[in-house]
């Protein structure tokens, strides 16, 4: 025919009906066999080898479909490649399964699930998954976590970052924490985009440079005698739990959830396990005054749980507002004080008008003592100074003392 390639015609191929190998050029040929069916190959040799490739059946594939497949052969020929190796693993790869893609919020399901069992009540795993919901998964909760970058995060903390920094901060901790967890059940590897230290930390300011800080506003000592005096004509349980905390100086949570196994009244004090602590390194013992017993005492004729202070619903404590409500009830404003704030009230009560050493009044409170150094002397809980303080502490509340 007098050409090196596309040999052959539509019409030549059509009237062909004899057995044989018909080159079209390019290594390209039409096999036709013994019971005159027609398919197309791509022979060429390669490491003195003559592999042979099926490009399919004729008129199924075309002369022009068979004419670009053995292009496409050509080309990896010519690269000094093997095109019956690339075919191979081509098949292979169109064989697997799809990769399931894992989106973030795929992730936060997971992380979420094994964390939950450590955060303290319902109220911070709905606070988790609410700001998710609203302010993450719009922008990546569909995107691939390998995908995810610090374009999206700024995307997610931008808008909030000055006007409501407080949930900014926490969402970004959130995020940190999720993708974090992911690297760990290798769904993703190298840096975290929600890391803060020397990363988000260029771009966005600090939060302390926009955000003050706003501490729990905390009732002046002087006033506490007068208001714990106009919370006993509350006979609510909700005022009674109320008293029971300014008493014990404790958290609202720990007074809300005791429970009268953690109650020893022979020894008049009161274990809070480990895990019900802000700082969960030990179980806290809580020295029981004379009033605080007698708040109990009264609990103890209303028995009707294992929760000292019961709520409304059975074997329910208190609910979280109940508290504040007896406070605001006894005519403490929002602006004036705050249940949290009597543990304050106490500090600044034992500071100005008694003797205590610091690191005895953060024992009361169950704080941290400040510095490694007097961690380490401090091997006790100072439990008999403790309970002086709460005695002195009672005294002074119910308006007994000389202060």
């Amino acid at each position: 025919m007098g050409r090196g390639i596309n040999k052959l015609t539509v019409n030549e191929i059509k009237n062909i009906n004899t057995k044989g190998r018909y080159s079209d050029g390019g290594n390209l040929y039409l096999i036709i066999d013994q019971a005159l069916n027609k398919h197309w190959k791509f022979i060429y040799r390669y490491l003195d080898k003559r592999p042979e490739i099926g490009l399919g059946a004729y008129p199924t594939t075309s002369l022009s479909d068979a004419r670009s497949k053995a292009a496409d052969y050509r080309t990896i020929l010519a690269n000094n490649g093997n095109p019956k190796e690339h075919k191979t693993e081509k098949e292979k790869a169109l064989k697997k399964p799809p990769k399931r893609i894992v989106t973030f919020k795929d992730c936060a399901a997971s992380f979420i699930a094994g964390y939950t069992p450590s955060l303290k009540n319902q109220k911070h795993i709905k606070q988790w998954t609410s700001t998710l919901v609203e302010y993450v998964y719009p922008v990546i909760g569909d995107i691939d976590i390998t995908q995810i970058e610090t374009s999206h995060i700024l995307q997610i903390l931008e808008p909030i970052w000055y006007i409501k920094n407080p949930t900014a901060t926490r969402v970004r901790g959130r995020i940190e924490k999720i993708i974090d967890s992911s690297k760990v059940e290798g769904h993703r590897a190298g840096e975290n985009p929600a890391r803060w230290t020397g990363h988000l930390a260029l771009k966005l300011p600090h939060p302390s440079k926009i955000h003050e800080v706003v501490h729990f506003s905390a009732l002046p000592y002087q006033e506490l005698p007068e208001l714990y005096t106009n919370t006993l004509v509350d006979e609510s349980i909700a005022a009674y739990a109320l008293r029971f905390a300014i008493l014990t100086a404790v958290r609202t949570g720990n007074a809300r959830l005791a429970t009268w196994d953690s109650i020893n009244f022979d020894q008049k004090h009161w274990t809070i396990e480990k895990k019900a602590m802000k700082i969960k390194d030990s179980e806290h013992r809580v020295p029981l005054s004379d009033a605080s017993l007698f708040i109990l005492r009264k609990m103890e004729s209303l028995k009707v749980s294992n929760y000292i202070f019961p709520g409304t619903m059975a074997n329910k404590p208190l609910n979280e507002n109940a508290l504040l409500n007896a406070l605001r009830a006894a005519g403490v404003s929002k602006e004036a004080g705050t249940v949290h704030g009597f543990r304050t009230t106490l500090k600044v009560w034992g500071a100005e008008t008694k003797d205590y050493a610091d690191e005895l009044t953060e024992m009361v409170l169950a704080h941290t003592i400040k510095g490694q150094t007097k961690q380490a002397y401090f091997r006790t809980d100072l439990f008999d100074k403790r309970r002086t303080v709460m005695n002195e502490w009672a005294d002074f509340c119910l308006g007994a003392s000389d202060e």
